[in-house]
């Protein structure tokens, strides 16, 4: 049990010793670590989840950390693109949110909403929060060159392959 407490006690003051005592430093370091896993996962050719949602929390630290800095938005949209790719739709859509909320001038802010309404609607399957997301969409970005396509989504959520089709033969 001491040699435990032991153990524990020493990983942490060591961990200590070694942490920068610049905040600059730590910042580099938050960098160089997430460049490092993003190299890993390109140059991969077999994805790796794991390594993906490493990257994503890395990714989502370094926002929490420096929500001033220039790459924390990026950041985050970076890593709810790959949380969605490693099937984790529910942890895209939260990152996206905070896209667009804490950075309303970024200029994916637009996309991440658009990108909620998107994964609410093909990945999760919830049409109510789907319309919801789209409709916000609609009404804030009128003119965004994806607001014809949130139209047109929410003319035919719901909607089966065959009815789509039907629709498309009764407009020609």
């Amino acid at each position: 049990m001491y040699q435990l407490l032991f153990i524990i006690t020493s990983f942490f003051f060591l961990n200590g010793c070694n942490s920068p005592s610049n905040p600059q430093d730590e910042r580099e370091n938050q960098i160089a670590r997430i460049n490092k896993l993003e190299s890993r996962i390109l140059g991969n050719d077999v994805f790796s989840r794991d390594t993906a949602l490493m990257l994503v929390e890395l990714q989502s630290v370094f926002a929490e950390n420096y929500p001033q800095d220039s790459l924390a938005a990026i950041y985050l949209f970076k890593a709810a693109d790959i949380a969605k790719g490693a099937d984790k739709p529910g942890l895209a859509i939260k990152l996206w949110g905070k896209v667009h909320r804490q950075y309303p001038d970024f200029k994916a802010a637009p996309e991440s909403l658009f990108l909620q309404a998107f994964t609410f609607e093909n990945q999760i399957k919830d049409l109510n929060n789907a319309k919801v997301y789209y409709e916000t969409f609609i009404n804030r970005y009128p003119n965004h060159e994806l607001a014809q396509v949130a139209r047109l989504a929410l003319e035919n959520i719901g909607q089966s392959p065959d009815e789509l089709l039907k629709k498309f033969e009764n407009k020609q």
